[in-house]
C-alpha cells in the first residue's frame, strides 16, 4: 500500500503531467484529555498521530487554485484567486477548506499566487481525529512557503482556525490546528487555549497509544457539539465572564442556585476538565501511570454525566478496556465526544490483552465491530523532499 506522500506525488503527476515542486505533510491528532475545553479557552492535551495528509504542489500562471483529491475522486476543482466573496463548491466540500484558507490569507493582507495541488491522506474520516485540520495545515504551509511568506506554525494554525469558522462554518477551537502545526514527535502537547502557549509533554516509551473506532456510526449529531458550545457560552454570560476559563469553582458553586441544572453540569465539566488536564500532564511527566489512569477515568465520567456526549456502546467499550488494564493505563472517550472513538494510553504489556477483549468480548456482547489504530506521537507539519515520497 502506498504512503500518502507516494499517493499525492503519483496523483499530481497523473493529473498535471509533471513532477510537483514541493510537498507538505501534516498529521491528524488524538486528544488524550481536555474534552470541549478548547473553545472555552481552557487546557487540552492532544498528540499528533502518524496518520497524515500530504499535499503536492507547483505554481501555475493562471491565478487559480487547481486541486484534486485521491480520497474524493479524480476530478480537478478550480477557484479563481480573489478577495471577493465567491460561492462555495457544494459538489466538493473538501475543496471549501482550501478556498477558505485562501480567503483567510487574502483578507489578512497576504498575497498568494496560483498553484496546482494534489492531496492524499490516511487520516480516518468522521472519527474525531482532525482530518480537516490536517488538510488545512498542510495547505496553509503550502500557501505560506510557495508564496515566500514563511509564516510561523502558530500563525498557520490561527489562519486555519479562522478560515474553518468564517468560511466552512464550523465554530471550532484552536486545538486541532495548533497540534497539527506545532506537535513534536514522541510528545503530547499541553496547550493553553487562552494565551496559545504550548508545552511538550513526553510520552513514556513504555506506553502504547491506541485508538478504537467502532465501524458502525455511534456518534451523536454535530448539532450536539454546537449545542454544548452554546450552553457553555450561556453559563459564562450568566457569570459575566468572557469564557468559562475565567470562572472559578467557588464562583460556580456560589451561583449554582441561580443556574439551570444543565448549565451547571456543563460548567462543572469544563472547570473540572481544566484541572484534570493539568494533573494528567504532570502525572505523565512523573511516570505516575496509576494517577494518570484515575484522571482519565474521571474525565470519561464527566463527559458521560456532566457533558452528556457519550453513548452506551462507547461507555461499554471504555469499561471493557479498563477491566483489562486497571491502573496500568488511561482510557476515555475522545473526538470531542461527537466522533465516537476511544483513546487509550496503556502499558505495552497489556496491549494484546486489550485487543482480545475488544475484538472478542466487547464485539460479541454489543454486535459492534471496532477498528484499532496503533499510533505513534508524530511531528507537526513540515515540508517533504520529493525524494521522500
Amino acid at each position: 500500500m502506498s504512503t500518502p506522500a507516494q499517493a499525492a506525488q503519483a496523483l499530481f503527476e497523473l493529473t498535471y503531467d509533471t513532477v510537483p515542486t514541493a510537498m507538505f505533510k501534516a498529521p491528524g491528532r488524538v486528544n488524550l484529555i481536555g474534552g470541549h475545553t478548547d473553545y472555552n479557552e481552557g487546557l487540552v492535551l492532544p498528540a499528533a498521530i502518524n496518520f497524515h495528509t500530504v499535499i503536492a504542489v507547483s505554481p501555475n500562471s493562471d491565478n487559480c487554485i487547481n486541486a484534486v483529491s485521491a480520497r474524493f475522486g479524480a476530478e480537478v476543482q478550480s477557484w479563481q484567486i480573489s478577495s471577493e466573496e465567491q460561492q462555495d463548491n457544494d459538489n466538493a466540500p473538501w475543496f471549501n477548506y482550501l478556498i477558505g484558507l485562501c480567503r483567510s490569507f487574502l483578507l489578512t493582507g497576504l498575497d498568494i499566487k496560483g498553484m496546482n495541488v494534489a492531496i492524499a491522506s490516511n487520516v480516518p474520516l468522521n472519527a474525531g481525529l482532525a482530518s480537516s485540520a490536517a488538510l488545512e495545515i498542510a495547505f496553509a504551509m503550502a500557501l505560506s512557503e510557495q508564496n515566500q511568506l514563511h509564516l510561523s506554525n502558530l500563525a498557520l494554525a490561527q489562519l486555519a482556525q479562522r478560515s474553518e469558522y468564517q468560511y466552512v462554518g464550523f465554530e471550532c477551537g484552536l486545538m486541532d490546528q495548533m497540534i497539527s502545526a506545532c506537535a513534536r514527535e514522541d510528545h503530547a502537547m499541553m496547550i493553553d487555549c487562552m494565551d496559545m502557549s504550548a508545552k511538550p509533554i513526553e510520552i513514556p516509551d513504555n506506553l502504547s497509544l491506541l485508538i478504537f473506532m467502532p465501524t458502525q456510526p455511534l456518534k451523536r449529531s454535530a448539532d450536539d457539539y454546537h449545542l454544548r458550545q452554546h450552553e457553555c457560552a450561556q453559563a459564562a454570560q450568566h457569570f459575566g465572564v468572557e469564557s468559562l476559563r475565567e470562572l472559578t469553582l467557588s464562583q460556580l458553586e456560589q451561583g449554582k442556585a441561580s443556574l439551570s441544572p444543565t448549565l451547571y453540569k456543563r460548567a462543572l465539566h469544563v472547570l473540572g476538565e481544566n484541572a484534570r488536564v493539568y494533573s494528567a500532564g504532570k502525572a505523565l511527566q512523573r511516570g505516575q501511570l496509576a494517577k494518570f489512569s484515575q484522571i482519565m477515568a474521571q474525565a470519561h465520567e464527566s463527559m458521560r454525566d456532566n457533558f452528556e456526549l457519550s453513548v452506551p456502546q462507547i461507555d461499554q467499550l471504555v469499561d471493557s478496556i479498563n477491566q483489562v488494564v486497571g491502573d496500568k493505563g488511561g482510557v476515555r472517550i475522545t473526538g470531542g465526544g461527537v466522533g465516537g472513538c476511544v483513546v487509550a494510553l496503556i502499558d505495552h504489556d497489556y496491549t494484546e490483552a486489550v485487543f482480545s477483549a475488544v475484538e472478542g468480548e466487547f464485539s460479541k456482547q454489543t454486535g459492534v465491530d471496532v477498528t484499532t489504530f496503533i499510533c505513534h506521537p508524530s511531528d507537526g507539519v513540515h515540508q517533504l523532499s520529493i525524494e521522500q515520497a
